[in-house]
């Protein structure tokens, strides 16, 4: 009884309908389907800014979209800071399953049927950070100036839609362009897990370099944040951060991680922070979510782990790799990506933890069923890889 009572806790803490902004837009019948969110702030969007000096133009109209993010924020510190250690303890379990669930199906599909992780072949050269391979926008705050108050990022959405454009996103420079709906269309599926082809662009920048898209991208970032960083996704990953990795237990994320990497997949991490006080070092509510494309390990158990930081343009990263170190002693090495929020903290460039985001499993196979069904009908896109599934 009091396990079920906890589960219904959970739910109307971290569901959408329990914010009062969520619960009045669902409040009785609707004769007709509610209009895409996102859609509506891009048009709200076009109409603040046309015929503005961009340079003077008046902040931007996204009620829907601010009031979502502080909702949500407002939910999951409530959930992190309101609650008994006890309770606290038992939710992080529940969190636990729910990982370990979704693993076991990922360990299914790989047992049972191997070859299928060769779709991701299809386009591994885009794990690396390359300016035809990278958004023309990035987790940072004058990408987002007059739209989000930014006082979380939204590195979740972005590390989500980088994998999703890297591995989903066909592009066929040779058909005609579609209009901005179509093309919204195409941005909706992706982001939801959908392989696309994109008509009339090159590649992944090219396509956002467009004004219109670049902005609707955005939208979608900040909709994938609510979506896998508050909506119960991101409970394990707090509870967790507060014991330091051992060296065992890197040694085992460092092997899983170049088994993945030699099954081509682009896996999804994400990484703690320490926070440094006068007199002492704790950890941190502070995470970053970020994608792995390398590791490098080395006979005195250092190691690198390279990434592609959501923060950062392709061709930052390309000129300057971003990398974690794993020191021979275990200590984890990585710049600081956020602001102290008080004059006596400091954040640490030291890590308390990596562990790969709770998603990153299911995501996956779905990715891999995903490519499986789009390759069957498109295998003059998939190449020879398609003809082997």
């Amino acid at each position: 009884m009091k396990r079920n009572a906890l589960i219904l806790a959970l739910f109307l803490i971290l569901s959408p309908v329990a914010s009062p902004l969520a619960r009045a837009q669902s409040s009785g019948p609707s004769p007709t389907p509610s209009p895409n969110p996102d859609d509506a702030l891009y048009h709200a969007y076009a109409r603040d800014t046309v015929d503005h000096d961009p340079d003077h133009a008046p902040k931007y109209s996204l009620d829907h979209e601010v009031k979502q993010d502080k909702f949500a924020k407002q939910q999951f510190i409530d959930l992190v800071t309101k609650f008994p250690v006890g309770t606290i303890k038992e939710i992080a379990h529940l969190f636990h399953e729910l990982a370990t669930h979704s693993h076991k199906v990922y360990n299914h599909v790989l047992n049972r049927s191997p070859e299928l992780f060769d779709l991701f072949k299809i386009h591994e050269e885009r794990y690396l950070p390359t300016a035809e391979n990278g958004l023309a926008l990035v987790n940072a705050d004058f990408d987002f100036d007059h739209i989000s108050d930014r006082s979380r990022g939204f590195c979740w959405g972005f590390a989500t839609m980088n994998r999703q454009f890297a591995i989903l996103a066909f592009f066929d420079p040779t058909a005609p362009k579609l209009d901005l709906e179509g093309n919204k269309e195409l941005m909706d599926q992706l982001t939801d897990g959908k392989p696309v082809i994109i008509p009339g662009f090159r590649n992944i920048r090219e396509f956002s370099l467009v004004p219109e898209h670049v902005f609707y991208l955005k939208l979608k970032a900040m909709s994938l944040w609510r979506k896998y960083a508050i909506r119960g996704k991101a409970g394990l990953a707090y509870f967790k951060t507060a014991k330091v990795m051992e060296m065992d237990e890197i040694q085992d994320l460092l092997s899983d991680l170049k088994d993945r990497l030699a099954r081509h997949e682009f896996p999804k991490i994400m990484i703690s922070s320490m926070i440094q006080t006068p007199g002492r070092i704790h950890f941190s509510k502070y995470v970053h979510l970020v994608l792995v494309n390398r590791v490098e390990t080395h006979e005195d158990g250092s190691a690198i782990i390279h990434i592609w930081d959501g923060n950062f343009f392709a061709e930052t990263q390309q000129k300057d790799p971003k990398v974690i170190e794993i020191t021979k002693d275990g200590d984890i090495i990585y710049q600081p990506w956020i602001e102290p929020h008080t004059p006596t903290e400091a954040i640490s460039n030291k890590l308390s933890r990596i562990m790969y985001s709770v998603e990153n499993d299911n995501e996956t196979i779905q990715q891999l069923m995903a490519l499986k069904k789009f390759c069957a009908s498109n295998p003059n896109l998939c190449g020879v890889t398609a003809s082997k599934q």
